[in-house]
């Protein structure tokens, strides 16, 4: 099976045949691994779950001038817009991340980030004026969700919306409730290898085992895990460069390499992988200890450090 390029790796079973169907959306290569028994079967299951992306890009691109994201990052104060159920799940989720990480993760960072590069795309010092002012276009309480209504406002103008951090595990924990429609029990689903969902576990085995990448070496595993009946994500400066902004900082992050975070669903494992990059190494096992099956990993200089614990997940080696 060929593996593309990402922070995570599925390790086969030399024993078992996979497929791997896959479909380019949201500017990653989504991917669902399947045992192969009835292959028509398999794909029509797959073909089936990747349905979603489409009208879920439509929704929560920033890049698509219709999408709800971008028209809510475009509002005036207090103008109400009816919003997506994909998006109000989004939110919901971030919203829930960014008071439980201490604000470390926040999906208004929009105006801080683009402080940071030109029109061009190329990394830029914003003076401390710039810097002020997107401060107070940033946070989460200038969004004003009505989950009932399914509305959202802002309170102030220029309110710049990014689910970056969080649509792409959304969508895959979507996509695992259509195969379980589907009676599918045994499947890995990932996003661009970034972040991957675990249903069940490969036949003959009590997990999926995957690999967590070097982010300076692909072709280097540093950590080889089980995962069942959870979800990894993993996020890093090596591909991107420092283009991870902490919020409370206003800065973008340069000290730590990487990051994977390990949850209940893909959305809360994809935001907290990016919260953890900003948090400090003692944050980060602050609130492993106090969110019970929450696992985070920080890569510096060398070394993997994991702090929480989860039942479907453990590390195999070093």
């Amino acid at each position: 099976m060929t593996e593309a390029p990402g922070d995570i790796a599925f390790v086969g079973d030399a024993g078992t045949r996979f497929a791997r169907f896959t479909r380019d959306a949201m500017n990653t290569t989504f991917g669902v691994v399947l045992a192969i028994d009835d292959a028509a079967y398999a794909q029509q299951a797959a073909e089936a779950a990747f349905e979603c992306l489409a009208p879920m890009e439509q929704e929560l691109s920033r890049f698509i001038e219709t999408s709800d994201v971008t028209r809510v990052s475009h509002a005036a104060p207090g103008e109400v817009h009816v919003i997506g159920a994909d998006f109000v799940e989004c939110l919901k989720t971030a919203s829930d991340v960014c008071v439980a990480t201490g604000g470390a993760f926040d999906v208004t960072v929009g105006a801080l980030a683009a402080c940071w590069v030109d029109d061009a795309g190329r990394a830029r010092t914003p003076s401390a004026k710039e810097i002020e002012d997107a401060r107070r276009r940033t946070g989460m309480s200038l969004l004003q969700l009505d989950e009932e209504r399914m509305a959202v406002a802002v309170t102030v103008e220029g309110v710049r919306v990014d689910l970056g951090g969080v649509a792409k595990g959304h969508a895959l924990d979507v996509m695992a409730r259509t195969l379980a429609e589907w009676d599918v029990e045994r499947a890995l689903l990932d996003s661009g290898q970034s972040t991957v969902l675990a249903l069940g576990a490969p036949p003959g085995r009590d997990a999926w085992r995957l690999g967590l990448r070097d982010p300076g070496d692909q072709r280097s595993v540093l950590l080889e895990v089980d995962l069942r009946a959870a979800c990894v994500a993993g996020s890093g400066r090596h591909v991107h460069g420092a283009h991870i902004i902490d919020p409370r900082s206003a800065s973008p992050v340069t000290s730590r390499a990487a990051t994977w975070s390990v949850a209940g669903t893909a959305a809360t494992a994809d935001a907290l992988s990016t919260a953890f990059m900003v948090m400090s190494e003692d944050e980060v096992a602050s609130y492993c200890a106090a969110h019970g099956g929450h696992v985070g990993m920080t890569f510096d200089a060398g070394n993997v450090r994991a702090h929480g614990q989860r039942d479907g997940f453990a590390a195999v080696r070093p």
